[in-house]
């Protein structure tokens, strides 16, 4: 994850994810998710924003509070991005909004679904709007 969860262990990713998944929620549409779903957002959520911090903008950090801001802004942008799936938008339309290329879309979608467990976009929608994320 380039370093965005560097030095801290499995409990405080879970305790980072779920809070953070927490705050993305409230953040983006008023309430979390449930625990369980707020854990799994703001885990891939960490994945994405180090990929984001660390990756695009070159900004190294570790400990627990770089690993929550990572997390947070990483779960917001996941949020965003399945809402922008969920209203059908393709990702060439969603990478022009991120200002991203398509593939770095598809391939965020795409850990999302591995994430979830889920196997195409049809049942990541239905799992958007199932938890209120659409």
């Amino acid at each position: 994850m380039m370093g965005a969860m560097q030095g801290v262990n499995w409990l405080w990713w879970i305790i980072i994810g779920g809070i953070a998944g927490a705050l993305a929620g409230r953040v983006v549409r008023g309430r979390g998710f449930g625990i369980v779903v707020d854990i799994i957002v703001g885990i891939v959520g960490a994945f994405i924003g180090g990929w984001i911090i660390s990756g695009l903008l070159n900004i190294q950090g570790s400990g627990i509070l770089f690993s929550f801001i990572v997390a947070f802004i990483g779960a917001c942008i996941l949020l965003w991005v399945l809402r922008l799936v969920a209203k059908g938008m393709t990702y060439p339309e969603i990478a022009g909004l991120l200002v991203l290329s398509p593939r770095t879309v598809q391939n965020h979608v795409q850990n999302t679904l591995i994430k979830l467990q889920l196997h195409n976009k049809a049942q990541l929608v239905r799992y958007a709007l199932e938890h209120g994320m659409g």
